[in-house]
């Protein structure tokens, strides 16, 4: 059932925007306005970085074609490559947990007492 609305996942590398001067703008409350040798680093970063109307229409053309990641630098790939294998690692040790848990392998005890069964709680 088609509710008529799209999702997608924007991972953005450099992008040349004035993002580095948002922090003169910086509201009180949040500690004020930060000094421009702040932003100077971030400001070299993305100076050469990608222009934002590439990156728009590429985010629309994957939208409108039903895709749900929209990479603007696939030249950063290696890095979702690790991360990816950060997660798979997680999940084979989840995996191997609940396995020797279910063959009661793990010590019933180490399960904290308020996700204990009423009939392991003693």
């Amino acid at each position: 059932m088609g509710v008529g609305v799209s999702v997608a996942v924007l991972a953005l590398g450099a992008v040349a925007t004035d993002i580095a001067e948002s922090g003169r703008s910086r509201p009180g409350r949040f500690g004020g306005p930060t000094s421009g040798t702040s932003r100077s680093g971030v400001a070299a970063l993305i100076s050469g970085g990608m222009d934002p109307r590439l990156v728009g229409e590429h985010a629309v053309h994957a939208i409108e074609h039903d895709r749900f990641f929209v990479f603007t630098h696939p030249e950063l790939s290696g890095l979702v490559i690790e991360r990816h294998g950060t997660i798979m690692m997680g999940l084979e040790e989840s995996a191997a947990y609940v396995t020797r848990y279910q063959a009661h392998e793990v010590d019933g005890d180490s399960i904290h007492p308020d996700h204990r069964s009423s009939s392991a709680r003693g």
